[in-house]
């Protein structure tokens, strides 16, 4: 079974500095040299490098392997490539991008406001109304709903919500 790992990184040597990289986020015409990069590693060999330009500092990124994509976040952009095609699909989010929840049929964002869900073909299947202010967390699902938590009045005023895992909508 083939394994892909994601990382983060700074700075890249050998070989990453050798492959043709995807560029990423807010790309200057001059290319010039990027704020952060994603590596992508395939049975333990470099595999696949992602530039990542930023238009501001971000305390939240996030890349995973979810089936044949990459998932990743940072800014206010949320990023499916496909790993063997290198096609990607990228949305802007309200507010800012928090993080990933990947479960087998559909991955779902989660922004500073709401909860975007994307399926298996990379479609956006719904944006969920407000849930939060300055956060969404997601605690489980359970086939049928998604249970979370949104922060309202920061720091530390968080309220419950629970969602239909069809429509996004509140129940």
């Amino acid at each position: 079974m083939i394994t892909y790992k994601t990382e983060f990184r700074n700075a890249i040597d050998y070989p990453w500095i050798k492959m043709d990289p995807i560029n990423i986020g807010e790309v200057p015409k001059t290319l010039g040299t990027p704020e952060m990069y994603c590596t992508v590693k395939k049975d333990d060999s470099a595999h696949l490098l992602i530039n990542i330009y930023l238009e501001y500092s971000t305390t939240f990124k996030d890349a995973i392997i979810w089936n044949n994509y990459i998932a990743i976040g940072f800014c206010d952009l949320f990023y499916l490539i496909d790993i063997e095609t290198h096609s990607s699909i990228y949305t802007r989010v309200d507010g800012y991008f928090g993080y990933i929840y990947p479960y087998e049929e559909f991955i779902l964002v989660a922004t500073c406001f709401n909860i975007l869900c994307f399926n298996k073909n990379c479609t956006l299947l719904w944006t969920s109304d407000k849930l939060g202010f300055d956060g969404v967390l997601v605690h489980d699902f359970d086939g049928k709903y998604i249970y979370g938590s949104g922060e309202y009045d920061p720091p530390g005023e968080w309220e419950d919500f629970v969602i239909d895992c069809k429509t996004g909508k509140i129940v």
